[in-house]
């Protein structure tokens, strides 16, 4: 394992190593919790568990659960100092702690009064938690540069690894690989469709792994990305924050007009 140092900002606060492995905690506790509410938060012919007792009380009960352990202290602390290393990111931790508050208020009610729910409230606990894991993976992913380790791991090389990560990992005896392939593939599942992938699909995910740190707003690109952007953002890698920044830019002023 090669440790690879914190990437943050420190403009508003300082944050050591433990508090950025605190946050990445928080936010993978997080991710296994509310994607195992989510397949609760279905129609129960749609399950595919076994309901045992009863599905609806089932659902109840798995609400109490996530109204008792969801905690995200440490990523409202890292929130707070705005401590990601770019807006778009930071953006998504913002995200993450707003949706994480609006959910764990309405688990609370459920667990409060306790009984079934209705479908309105299924289905708005569902969409509360498929938008929550969507932001808090990215969030996750690209904070803590999972995309390198994942490279490694893949590659059979020393794997590099952020300092935050591996100390998480060491503490809770999480296996490496299944925590950033866990976190990869919620990722993967939430971020936007671009049609221009269907006929570049090799080009997809170089592309997202590279820009993924710098947009703020996947959903206002789509429309603009070519394949000559595509092809533009991955042969200049390195320069792919200014690439980002006078696309977003060329999109306000179409805006505007």
């Amino acid at each position: 394992m090669r440790l690879t140092e914190l990437k943050v900002r420190t403009i508003l606060q300082q944050v050591s190593n433990e508090q950025a492995a605190a946050a990445f905690e928080d936010g993978y506790n997080a991710l296994v919790l509310l994607n195992n509410f989510k397949d609760l938060l279905v129609d129960e012919k749609d399950y595919k568990g076994e309901a045992g007792g009863g599905f609806e009380w089932l659902q109840v009960e798995e609400a109490e659960v996530v109204s008792n352990d969801l905690n995200f202290e440490g990523l409202k602390f890292f929130n707070r100092g705005k401590c990601s290393y770019t807006d778009a990111i930071q953006r998504r931790a913002a995200s993450s702690v707003h949706y994480l508050q609006l959910l764990k208020e309405r688990v609370d009610e459920v667990s409060e009064v306790f009984i079934p729910m209705d479908n309105e409230t299924i289905e708005m606990l569902r969409e509360l938690c498929l938008t929550t894991l969507g932001e808090l993976a990215y969030f996750l992913y690209f904070q803590f540069q999972l995309e390198d380790t994942l490279t490694d791991l893949s590659e059979g090389n020393d794997p590099r690894v952020n300092v935050a990560l591996a100390q998480f990992v060491d503490e809770s005896g999480n296996d490496l690989e299944q925590v950033v392939t866990f976190v990869s593939e919620i990722m993967t599942e939430h971020r936007p469709t671009f049609t221009i992938f269907e006929e570049f699909p090799d080009l997809e995910d170089p592309f997202f792994e590279i820009v993924g740190p710098y947009v703020k707003d996947f959903e206002r690109i789509i429309d603009f990305v070519t394949a000559e952007v595509v092809r533009d953002v991955i042969k200049n890698a390195g320069d792919v924050e200014e690439i980002v920044r006078d696309l977003e830019s060329s999109i306000k002023e179409t805006e505007v007009e």
